[in-house]
């Protein structure tokens, strides 16, 4: 019965160790945030610039977003 039970907690722990690998996630890259969003935020603050009448600073901003994505139709 310790046997089963010691086998069975060995195995938890394997999984959890190797899930961050499984899932592509480096081990200590845990807490970083996903950079997947970042052109959404810096349309965001774009947006805001030019509601706030920063109409230079925003051109600037939406520029610079279509350089890193000629695609991007809302910029």
């Amino acid at each position: 019965m310790f046997s089963s039970v010691r086998s069975a907690l060995v195995t938890a722990l394997f999984l959890l160790s190797v899930q961050p690998i499984v899932m592509g996630v480096p081990l200590g890259d845990e807490t970083k945030p996903p950079a997947i969003n970042q052109p959404a935020n810096q349309l965001a603050a774009a947006d805001q610039l030019y509601r706030s009448g920063k109409f230079a600073d925003a051109e600037t901003s939406y520029r610079a977003l279509l350089k890193t994505g000629a695609k991007l139709v809302p910029a």
